[in-house]
């Protein structure tokens, strides 16, 4: 396949997804020239939010072409508006390939696909017929699992994030090829910590828990809000935004010991993460998806040297048990996730192992590690 134009449609905003970024800037570096179409609803010009991507660490290279589309901000999930928009400014450019970074973007890839004939490839980053965000959404549910069955099977390959998805995959389309990239870190991203005294306050006494992530339902954030309750030696530090915001807000201790610093673009992230005590990740086993995820966010964690505490579920297992970088915790039991945090509190010498441990395992753990197979697919 001569594939030297290739075409990202991603709902939502770019700047702060990490595994599409670093998908774009693979292939700019590598030859490829490459044209997202996101999405915003401020009243912001759709120039200005392109020039102002454009600085972003991710998102500099000549050959990365960004067009914002602006949509109605009072449509939680404006896909149909994003489409037609979409289709109307992509139709008049050149596509050789088209990435699909979701399944939201599939049906848009699929149609963009007729028109030019070309291919996509579609990167199943969770597994979206079983999505915790629609456990109690039947409909939503049916819907996209009927797109998924529609319009899979027309891609090119498939792309998805660990093994065990990787091999449901397998078997719900068995015609296709489905490779593993994993969602690891670039060694390239800065990792000095930043001054996040105007966040935290200048209390350098307690130690800093970081969840990084969505604030959405089933990523741990109650469970969270409870332990902090009995940890006076502990700050509750959430980077990322999502609808649990407002939840976080009402809490009795935040502006005291829980904090939040939201829309942090990916590539600057980990300088506020530099400067936890502990990388949080207490996935709830809410769906299939949940289950077998393996969060980006482990990884981040372990490329600032940070130890990490994580629901001890079967990917994620594999990761921590290989390279003792941290424990691991029944995400239902809340006073094993007390227990085990006062533990490395306690026993410095054992959090110094697993501090060296993700400093070591960061050498394995990268995108560029990943970045050869990634290229492979596109040859």
């Amino acid at each position: 396949m001569s594939q030297n134009q290739i075409t990202i449609f991603f709902i939502g905003d770019i700047k702060y997804d990490s595994r599409a970024l670093k998908m774009t800037l693979s292939l700019s570096q590598n030859g490829y020239r490459v044209n997202i179409y996101s999405f915003h609803n401020f009243s912001i010009p759709h120039s200005l939010m392109s020039n102002f991507a454009k600085n972003d660490l991710y998102l500099t290279d000549k050959k990365i072409e960004i067009t914002y589309i602006r949509l109605k901000s009072s449509k939680k999930a404006p896909f149909l508006e994003f489409y037609i928009k979409a289709l109307s400014i992509v139709i008049k450019n050149k596509i050789d390939c088209i990435l699909c970074p979701d399944i939201y973007s599939i049906p848009l890839a699929y149609i963009a696909s007729l028109f030019f004939k070309c291919t996509y490839i579609y990167d199943s980053r969770e597994l979206f017929s079983d999505l915790a965000s629609l456990h109690k959404k039947k409909v939503r549910q049916f819907i996209w699992k009927l797109v998924e069955k529609c319009f899979v099977p027309k891609a090119k390959l498939l792309i998805t994030v660990n093994e065990s998805i990787a091999n449901i995959l397998k078997n719900n389309f068995p015609d296709k090829k489905v490779e593993i990239i994993y969602n690891f870190p670039s060694l390239k991203l800065e990792k000095e910590p930043l001054d996040i005294s105007q966040i935290i306050g200048s209390d350098n006494s307690r130690k800093i828990l970081t969840y990084q992530g969505g604030l959405q339902n089933g990523r741990g954030i109650g469970i969270l809000l409870d332990l902090i309750l009995s940890m006076e030696e502990c700050i509750l530090l959430f980077l990322g935004n999502g609808h649990l915001k407002s939840k976080i807000k009402e809490h009795p201790l935040f502006n005291k010991r829980i904090f939040i610093k939201d829309n942090i673009p990916a590539s600057q992230v980990l300088k506020y993460t530099a400067n936890s005590f502990l990388g949080m990740s207490i996935i709830e086993n809410l769906s299939k998806s949940y289950y077998l995820s393996l969060p980006n966010k482990i990884f981040e964690y372990i490329h600032v040297g940070i130890p990490v505490i994580s629901s001890n579920f079967p990917e994620v297992q594999k990761i921590m048990t290989k390279f003792k970088v941290g424990e691991l915790v029944d995400p239902e039991n809340k006073q094993e996730i007390i227990k085990k945090i006062k533990f490395l509190i306690k026993h410095a010498d054992i959090y110094s192992t697993y501090k060296q441990n993700c400093i070591n395992a960061r050498e394995t753990l990268n995108w560029e590690n990943q970045e050869p197979k990634f290229l492979e697919l596109f040859k």
